[in-house]
């Protein structure tokens, strides 16, 4: 009997020890340092608008290639091949950029669909934007954009060209900030161009006029030696000119 009490009595002493067990070894873990989990970067993004019936009537997409962020990173002097692009700061913001930026273009397209399938039951139409890296430097990153639209009605489709600069926080970069001077000094330069080529004749009679009011933040690219100008379709010239790139030298 007594060889059975302190039989029991040990048992009883050792059952709280090995309720802890499992405890301890799940927590272990976390007195260690682990890797965290790398952010997803943006890729890309995609909205389908419907009708009451379940039809779709517009289709709007934005498209990053597959190496996007690997062509950003490798230009970076603080990247190596072992890294994962998602590990340097600058291709983080600049995913969390091109994320707002996509939002902004689908709601854009969104809002502008929905209104003309209210005015038009037959209306339909097909956007898409398609971005590439035109410049990763070690002052600013710089974008190139096509954008395609295809809109039933419309006497054609409709091809343009977009830029989107950023510092390399991620932040919008505006085309005074890279010139240290007014965007407008660029026009005349353009018109001198066209000039010497002979071209001059092709574009409207009031270019110096169209080619600033045509400006935006949106419709510049440039790399270490180019600047690029984008004006679309009718904007400086008729139609059949097509969408218009000046390149001025930096």
């Amino acid at each position: 009997m007594r060889k059975f009490l302190k039989k029991t009595s040990l048992l009883l002493l050792l059952l709280p020890a090995m309720l802890l067990l499992p405890a301890c070894r799940e927590t272990a873990p976390a007195d260690q340092p682990g890797e965290e989990a790398l952010p997803a970067l943006f890729s890309g993004d995609e909205l389908l608008l419907q009708d009451e019936a379940g039809q779709e009537y517009s289709s709007i997409r934005v498209h990053l290639p597959e190496d996007f962020y690997a062509q950003l990173a490798a230009a970076q002097p603080e990247y190596s091949p072992e890294q994962d692009p998602a590990s340097l700061v600058l291709c983080r913001e600049i995913s969390r950029a091109l994320e707002a930026l996509s939002g902004e273009y689908l709601a854009a397209c969104r809002a502008e669909d929905e209104a003309q399938r209210q005015a038009d039951p037959g209306y339909s139409a097909s956007h898409q934007m398609e971005l590439q890296l035109f410049y990763a430097g070690p002052d600013f990153i710089s974008l190139r954009a096509e954008r395609y639209d295809d809109i039933s009605g419309a006497a054609h489709p409709l091809l343009s060209f977009r830029g989107y600069n950023f510092d390399l926080g991620g932040n919008a970069l505006s085309l005074s900030a890279l010139l240290g001077a007014s965007p407008e000094v660029c026009f005349p330069e353009i018109e001198a161009q066209l000039e010497a080529e002979g071209e001059l004749e092709n574009y409207y009679p009031n270019l110096a006029l169209l080619l600033q009011e045509g400006f935006a933040e949106d419709k510049w690219c440039a790399n270490a030696g180019q600047l690029l100008f984008f004006y679309d379709p009718y904007e400086v010239a008729a139609y059949a000119m097509g969408p218009q790139e000046f390149s001025l030298p930096r």
